[in-house]
């Protein structure tokens, strides 16, 4: 299994051995229209795994109101937190007929909103107030993705959260603790065996994140953990960005490493995926495949020996080929 794993990827997304995990970006979450679509995917991929990042924009959003809280006027940043942050998630509930009574994070992020502007945390710092704020985008977007997805399911496609804030240690520079985090998402992991799971990206415990594109390194911590635990992944990430630039960068079968997939911009795009979660990947020899939601016909596959753009077919043909070394 593992000989083939390496060598014929492609046949890993397509095996029922493996287990689906998929980290669907926020780019491709911006509307009630775009959650609709997410759950089309996730059946058709028969995803196992979830890992959801803030809506389109969100978390950008919710470090303004933050700064303009600490800065400028509480007042001011109150009010854009209802009219910018709650309020269009509510009507996105509204248009998909969620009860919005059990999407808790919208309590939650306002009574963590008022107890900072008020004085009852003072032992929180302006910069965890800051991530705890942001972290919010995340939970409101996993509440709605989750409650979306097991509206009228039956029990076995029902999706658990498993909680990120409780899982995955940062130090206070920011750097994954490896060790702490393998022992948490372990025990998470031999919980929910079996069971369908949705996790928010980018959060991590005690009022601290994982960076700009976290999400995509969540979902690497999750598939390194499940292949330490005797489970083969087929981790998938679905984007915005078409694939024109990697196509003509892997055209001609010249040799790349992940370094340089990762981090030379392709015709001016910045990498598809951080290198911090491809580091992973390539630790443990696990493949990846990227999806994209503007370019739905086509599919690219990153493994250690190969960068691979496939047509989607039953047979898939190749279109792009890049020996790794």
């Amino acid at each position: 299994m593992f000989k083939e794993y390496q060598e014929k990827p492609w046949k890993v997304f397509r095996n029922d051995q493996t287990l689906p995990i998929m980290k669907y970006g926020g780019a491709s979450l911006s509307c009630s229209h775009d959650i609709k679509h997410l759950k089309k995917v996730i059946e058709e991929n028969d995803v196992h795994f979830l890992v959801v990042s803030a809506m389109s924009g969100v978390t950008s959003k919710l470090e303004e109101i933050a700064h303009i809280a600490l800065t400028r006027s509480w007042i001011e940043s109150e009010n854009l937190f209802e009219k910018e942050f709650i309020n269009p998630h509510r009507s996105i509930c509204g248009e998909l007929e969620l009860n919005t009574s059990k999407i808790s994070s919208f309590a939650r992020s306002h009574d963590f909103f008022m107890k900072k502007k008020d004085g009852f945390l003072s032992d929180l710092s302006d910069q965890e107030f800051v991530n705890g704020l942001t972290s919010f985008g995340e939970i409101v977007s996993r509440e709605i993705v989750g409650q979306y997805l097991n509206q009228n399911a039956d029990s076995s496609r029902i999706f658990h959260h498993l909680n990120s804030a409780t899982s995955i240690f940062v130090d206070s520079e920011g750097r994954l603790e490896e060790s702490l985090t393998s022992e948490k998402m372990r025990g998470r992991i031999d919980r929910f065996r079996g069971s369908r799971v949705i996790m928010e990206g980018y959060i991590a415990a005690k009022h601290q994140n994982l960076g700009r594109n976290g999400s995509d390194t969540t979902a690497a911590i999750a598939a390194c953990e499940l292949f330490k635990s005797g489970i083969y992944p087929s981790s998938t990430y679905y984007k915005e960005k078409p694939f024109e630039g990697i196509k003509g960068f892997v055209k001609g079968k010249r040799t790349v490493s992940y370094k340089e997939f990762l981090s030379t911009q392709f015709e001016g795009q910045q990498p598809y995926i951080h290198v911090a979660a491809v580091k992973m990947y390539q630790k443990y020899q696990i493949p990846f495949r990227i999806l994209c939601k503007n370019d739905p016909s086509f599919e690219m596959i990153v493994s250690e020996k190969a960068v691979t753009i496939y047509q989607s077919t039953e047979a898939p043909k190749i279109l792009a080929h890049s020996i790794v070394h």
